[in-house]
């Protein structure tokens, strides 16, 4: 092993923000594929659950036949 340690105060620490600034940029566009914030697929999440809790109701009571 080598004997040599990289610390956060070495002269690699500009070179480890830029990687860490990729890597984040790199899972932003790879996760999300319509690139919105958190903010906007919680809130289509909820939507999505008030439809489907308001679709299951109408078919339940009897609006909505298959």
């Amino acid at each position: 092993m080598s004997s040599k340690h990289h610390t956060e105060s070495s002269h690699s620490h500009n070179a480890r923000k830029e990687h860490d600034r990729k890597a984040r940029a790199h899972q932003q566009q790879t996760g999300n594929p319509w690139h919105e914030s958190n903010v906007a697929r919680i809130g289509l999440g909820f939507v999505a659950v008030i439809a489907v809790v308001t679709f299951t109701a109408l078919f339940v009571g009897g609006v909505i036949r298959w």
